[in-house]
């Protein structure tokens, strides 16, 4: 690829900061898609341009419209999609199953994801809770909560 068609664009937010890469795309379209592309999107580190296995691609069908930088923060939600099943994995048995028929291992995905649900709406409402306990009042949207009662209640 040409070196003006590498973009510096963020893919969001990572645990040590703003994860950026380079990244190009080529459409590759296959007959008439209507509003839709198909694009080889290329992501490749900033550290380690040269050495081609370190150019990641993925390949992406959206809307014609659809600028790169779009494509890259969507790419960047796998990671938080990936920490989300690490978690569930090592926290709470994602990977802890004796397969013994279908029905029993569905019913064990099932009430594993869910209880990762619960903790992530609970987790998500006690974060801006314990940013704020020094403060008055929660926040309105929290009020009367379980979780605003705990935290206030000490």
């Amino acid at each position: 690829m040409p070196p003006e068609q590498w973009q510096r664009l963020s893919c969001g937010q990572g645990s040590k900061g703003e994860r950026e890469y380079e990244w190009a795309r080529v459409a590759i379209n296959c007959g008439d898609s209507g509003r839709f592309q198909r694009w080889l999107v290329f992501r490749r580190s900033l550290e380690q341009i040269d050495p081609p296995q370190h150019v990641s691609y993925y390949q992406v069908f959206a809307p014609k419209d659809t600028s790169l930088a779009t494509i890259a923060k969507v790419a960047g939600k796998r990671w938080g999609i990936e920490e989300c099943f690490k978690l569930a994995k090592s926290q709470l048995g994602l990977a802890d199953y004796e397969v013994r028929s279908w029905v029993g291992w569905h019913r064990h995905m099932t009430l594993v994801l869910a209880a990762q649900a619960f903790l992530t709406v609970l987790r998500a409402q006690v974060e801006p809770l314990i940013q704020c306990s020094h403060s008055a009042s929660p926040p309105l949207a929290l009020v009367g909560s379980p979780v605003a009662f705990k935290v206030f209640r000490g």
